[in-house]
């Protein structure tokens, strides 16, 4: 329907935000741990993600009822910022700056609203500062 073409508009404008660098991301699924989070339903609880070939740049998606994850492979002892994108009215939320420990792992903090547990779709992209 309606809604799921202006939620792919949206994921346009999202990818979009750094200009052509996603052309040349990596997918990176298993950068998230953990990136199924077992439900009922099959189609809910996927996350995905791409990264830059520098490691500045993550894309990541998270269907509702994903876990928090941590995401491997970043720079380490780098501080990345935090922009979580809403897929479905395409607004932007700044939330703050995390440092990546000596191995290069992210500990996420909560979904937007709260919560481990995300209770919609989001889309976040995390950036070297």
């Amino acid at each position: 329907g309606n809604q799921s073409a202006a939620q792919m508009n949206n994921i346009r404008q999202f990818l979009f935000s750094e200009g052509d660098a996603y052309k040349s991301m990596l997918v990176a699924k298993h950068l998230l741990n953990p990136n199924q989070s077992p439900n009922d339903d099959q189609n809910m609880g996927w996350s995905y993600g791409m990264r830059s070939d520098n490691r500045e740049i993550f894309f990541l998606y998270f269907e509702e009822g994903c876990n928090k994850p941590v995401l491997t492979e970043t720079i380490p002892q780098t501080e990345y910022r935090f922009n979580w994108f809403n897929p479905k009215n395409g607004e932007w939320m700044i939330s703050g700056k995390l440092k990546s420990d000596g191995r290069g792992s992210l500990s996420f903090p909560d979904f937007p609203g709260g919560g481990s547990v995300s209770c919609t779709d989001w889309a976040l992209k995390i950036k070297a500062e």
